[in-house]
């Protein structure tokens, strides 16, 4: 994490400079960048350029997001309604990135958006939208944060369902498996943040391994649907008159698993050479999750079968059915989901990451209550 030096006005630090001096800038060291924008280091820089691509990798979590949230497209209209609106996520997103990487390489700070707002929108009303930015940032991290550590204790009750017939799942049950998982989320950012880094590395693999072991098992193990029912054979299943308001309902089955991959910028003052990394963590998380998920919704594309009882599964998640067709394992269907799960509380602890940082930087700039003490770092938890 960063504090002023000398602070300037939020975006005075870079207006007062021209594009091609900007751009000589954004090769200086790390330390010369932050300080022409009037800030120190105070949090070591002990990210790397492969960890920060796990975090951001697993932060989007695509297969496994898509895990979670297919119900919303297939209900929507079908197995068709996945296909083409995760193409055009893929699409978009990709084209955003590439947009916010050649920004992030210029203004490599922790602030991320609030801070590229106050460096490049006209000085007139400068303030005003660099801090609804600011706070538009911070709110969409902190419900993204909620909602894969919410995703990840339901799934863990939708495993006990699988498991115990018996047992009869309640809303408190799942509540207090959600408290568990941002209890662990809160204590490794806090005390655990030395090991972010080589967690993140670890996290990388298993998300790896685990779509391969899922493809794999899924590919081997069930009936393949024709391409009729793939690419054209649309429905609605939604209670909606019109497909295409069901349609754009199923378009977020496919755009929530390519939210967090800007997270490397907010954690940019704690990367090396952050003015080349943070750009290449951003932009290559998304092509290889884009590529990875796109891989695996095609699988459940071509092999998701009888949709009425996949979507009314007592477990509340498709995709345990899913697995569970295809398998006919209650074992090997657990420890398919455990990879999902183990995923969804890594997302949750690199969410949190970035979402703190940007809170930092934001207070740094005296933009939120209470900014001196959300600013102040506790020295023996940040070396």
């Amino acid at each position: 994490m960063t504090t002023s030096k000398e602070k300037p006005e939020l975006g005075e630090a870079d207006s007062k400079h021209e594009p091609c001096q900007l751009e000589n800038q954004a090769t200086n060291s790390d330390a010369e960048r932050l300080d022409q924008l009037g800030l120190h280091v105070e949090l070591e820089r002990r990210f790397s350029l492969p960890s920060i691509i796990c975090l951001c990798v697993c932060l989007m979590g695509t297969w496994e997001g898509l895990s979670s949230v297919v119900a919303q497209a297939l209900a929507s209209g079908g197995v068709p309604c996945l296909i083409y609106n995760y193409i055009a996520s893929f699409l978009c997103t990709t084209a955003t990135a590439l947009s916010l990487a050649e920004i992030a390489s210029v203004y490599p700070t922790a602030g991320g958006q609030y801070h590229w707002v106050a460096a490049l929108f006209p000085s007139h009303g400068r303030k005003t939208v660099s801090w609804l930015t600011g706070w538009i940032s911070i709110g969409g991290q902190i419900v993204l944060t909620a909602s894969a550590a919410f995703a990840g204790g339901l799934i863990i009750q939708g495993l006990i369902v699988l498991n115990d017939e018996t047992y009869v799942a309640q809303r408190w049950h799942g509540l207090l498996l959600y408290w568990a998982v941002l209890a662990y989320v809160f204590v490794m950012n806090t005390w655990g943040y030395h090991a972010l880094p080589t967690c993140n590395l670890i996290s990388g693999v298993i998300h790896i391994v685990g779509f391969l072991v899922v493809f794999i098992s899924l590919g081997v193990k069930s009936e393949k649907n024709d391409a009729e029912s793939v690419f054209i054979r649309f429905k609605n299943s939604t209670g909606w008159s019109s497909d295409g308001v069901a349609w754009l309902i199923g378009l977020i089955s496919t755009v929530y698993p390519f939210l967090g991959y800007d997270a490397s910028c907010h954690l940019a003052e704690e990367l090396p050479h952050a003015s080349r990394n943070v750009p290449v963590a951003m932009v290559g998380s998304v092509v290889l999750n884009g590529i990875i998920g796109f891989a695996y919704a095609m699988m459940l594309a071509f092999y998701t079968r009888s949709l009425t009882s996949i979507l009314d599964t007592p477990t509340g998640f498709p995709f345990i059915a899913i697995f569970l067709q295809a398998t006919k394992s209650n074992a090997f269907t657990i420890v398919l989901v455990l990879f999902i799960v183990i995923i969804a509380m890594t997302a949750s602890v690199a969410s949190l990451a970035s979402a703190s940082r940007t809170l930092r930087a934001f207070a740094r700039d005296d933009a939120t209550p209470f900014s001196s003490f959300i600013s102040t770092v506790v020295p023996f938890l940040s070396r």
